[in-house]
């Protein structure tokens, strides 16, 4: 009896499972694939312009291919993973700005809204067009920079160096080596300026103007004074004739002549304007500065020029080139100011647009947003395309960056 009890329960048991199993309704919710759907072809490139040679961060890149949407927002670009912005967009061709992802073998992908799989090119290169030059950290409080075409080396004035040695000037070498060059009388050089017989003349915001003999310290040449100036100066500039203008807190532009320290004269006065920087460039020389007065008509913030009329630095009026506190950055202030050898202005500043580019027409610029950081204290160029940056902020650096042109002339360089 027990046995057949067991048995009973097991067939009433499943009996009971079966009916459960086809009495339950199925919830499954219905499939999202349509089978009549039909995707788009998938995008494919066949190739990447320029093919080398691309600034990372900087420049256009023109992708050419198939099947790319004529929709801008259809279509996704990637350089090892990291969009890209896209300008302009055809079925063929896609151009897009490089994202700053600097390597020699880039994963480029485009993805089609509507397209299954990648269209995809490898490798491709982006280089930087900006680099660090030597071994300078933030433990180098670094000044006023200049460049010797003689040796093809770049001097730095360094109030401290990373070793906790002060007041000095040192070479960086092509190498990248640095090398103490001369020690600086006055703490450290506010701006610097090779002269016509290899000497290196220096400003530090008082009213002294300094040289360094030709080879420096290594030639055992020490600084000297080389000039006392009737007020403070904070920059100064060559002109063709060799003369040496000065600007600074003491609101007017002095003229030396590079062979006679003695030889000082008031060229211009810049009455409540405390000058920044001066560049010579094209006949005139250039002023920077910020006006203290109250006389509205005179712009609080400018680039000022006053043409130079004669072999001895004889300079004509004050005039105003362009209005900073009128133009597209007026929450900063120019720290410094060059030019291009086709008559573009590069004026640092320490402001989010690290420098800013002045047009011979009066419009302006960023140079390389997004790949520079603040804040700039002192510009020259190389011989060549290179236009060297002091960066000093938190992340201090000498910079190296490439502009893809030369600058004007600096006439006391030899």
């Amino acid at each position: 009896m027990l046995r057949i009890s067991k048995l009973y329960f097991l067939i009433i048991g499943f009996f009971t499972i079966i009916f459960l199993i086809n009495g339950c309704e199925n919830n499954y919710p219905d499939s999202l694939w349509d089978p009549n759907y039909k995707a788009k072809p998938d995008p494919q490139i066949s190739n990447v312009q320029p093919e080398q040679n691309a600034f990372a961060g900087i420049d256009e890149i023109t992708i050419i291919g198939q099947n790319f949407s004529t929709v801008i927002e259809e279509n996704l670009v990637y350089f090892d993973g990291v969009p890209a912005d896209i300008i302009s967009a055809s079925a063929t061709e896609l151009v897009v700005k490089a994202p700053n992802v600097v390597s020699d073998s880039i994963l480029v992908q485009v993805s089609v809204q509507g397209a299954v799989l990648f269209g995809e090119y490898f490798p491709y290169p982006l280089q930087s067009a900006i680099s660090a030059v030597g071994d300078f950290d933030k433990n180098d409080d670094a000044y006023a920079i200049e460049y010797n075409p003689t040796d093809s080396s770049l001097y730095l004035s360094l109030l401290q160096d990373n070793k906790g040695d002060g007041n000095k000037i040192v070479r960086v070498s092509p190498d990248g080596e640095r090398h103490d060059y001369s020690k600086t009388l006055l703490d450290k050089a506010s701006a610097m300026r090779f002269g016509p017989d290899g000497s290196l003349f220096y400003v530090n915001l008082l009213n002294v103007l300094c040289r360094v003999p030709p080879g420096g310290e290594e030639s055992r040449n020490p600084a000297q004074i080389f000039s006392i100036l009737p007020g403070a100066v904070f920059d100064l500039d060559f002109d063709s004739n060799d003369n040496i203008f000065c600007g600074g807190s003491g609101k007017t532009i002095y003229r030396v002549k590079s062979d006679d320290g003695a030889n000082v004269t008031i060229q211009a006065t810049y009455d409540s304007i405390t000058i920044r920087a001066v560049r010579v460039y094209d006949g005139y020389l250039y002023v920077t500065g910020k006006f203290s007065g109250n006389n509205p008509a005179i712009p609080a913030q400018a680039i000022w020029r006053n043409e130079i009329t004669s072999a001895d630095g004889d300079l004509g009026p004050n005039e105003v080139y362009y209005n900073w506190e009128t133009g597209s950055y007026p929450n900063s202030d120019i720290t410094t100011i060059t030019f291009s050898s086709d008559g573009y202005a590069y004026i640092g500043t320490n402001g989010a647009e690290v420098i800013v580019i002045l047009h011979p027409d009066g419009s302006t610029e960023p140079l390389y947003p997004g790949v520079l950081s603040p804040q700039t204290y002192y510009l020259t160029w190389s011989d060549g395309i290179f236009l060297y940056a002091n960066r000093r902020s938190t992340d201090k650096a000498i910079l190296k960056i490439n502009v893809l042109k030369e600058g004007a002339p600096y006439y006391g360089r030899q």
